[in-house]
């Protein structure tokens, strides 16, 4: 599977952060900001991405989603990414990357299978990361195949931290 579009949900301060350095990779990146706020749409637009409008013309467009935001969103997220994914026929990648729990991933990984998406329980630890950042790293058997004495296996990213918040938003 090739990905070249990738969907954020939602662009707020960590999908922000995720996406510029994801545009800054060469992807192309896309939120939903159907229903979002005033607060989030201004940080998608300062990040650069192009909204796709709503969760199934997302699906439509892109290869892989992330979604980063509130865990107590996740499930429901997830669950409007599995509709789209039936309704449309598209198979992507989705990736939750929020701090649930396992009996939830487990439950989000069954939905999206049946809908025909690819589900990875992923995980972002700490705050939207500063610059200079320290390396993601992928821990899979794959990875570390072929590593020679001195290296890091998987991808490195480096994700710097959103514009900060003027007083009284949010």
């Amino acid at each position: 599977m090739k990905i070249t579009h990738i969907g954020i949900v939602s662009p707020g301060d960590m999908g922000q952060a995720v996406a510029i350095r994801l545009r800054e990779a060469g992807f192309e990146i896309h939120p939903a900001l159907a229903g979002r706020g005033a607060r989030t749409r201004a940080l998608a637009a300062a990040a650069g991405i192009d909204d796709c409008g709503d969760v199934e013309a997302l699906a439509r467009r892109c290869d892989a989603i992330l979604s980063i935001l509130d865990p107590g969103a996740a499930m429901a997220a997830a669950g409007a990414v599995a509709g789209a994914v039936s309704r449309t026929g598209k198979r992507l990648l989705f990736a939750d990357c929020n701090a649930v729990a396992p009996a939830t991933k487990r439950t989000m990984d069954s939905t999206l299978r049946e809908a025909g998406a690819v589900f990875v329980d992923a995980a972002i630890i700490g705050p939207p990361p500063a610059e200079p950042s320290p390396p993601v790293r992928a821990a899979a058997p794959r990875a570390a195949r072929g590593r020679r004495r001195g290296t890091r296996p998987g991808p490195r990213a480096r994700v710097p931290s959103p514009r900060p918040r003027a007083s009284g938003s949010g």
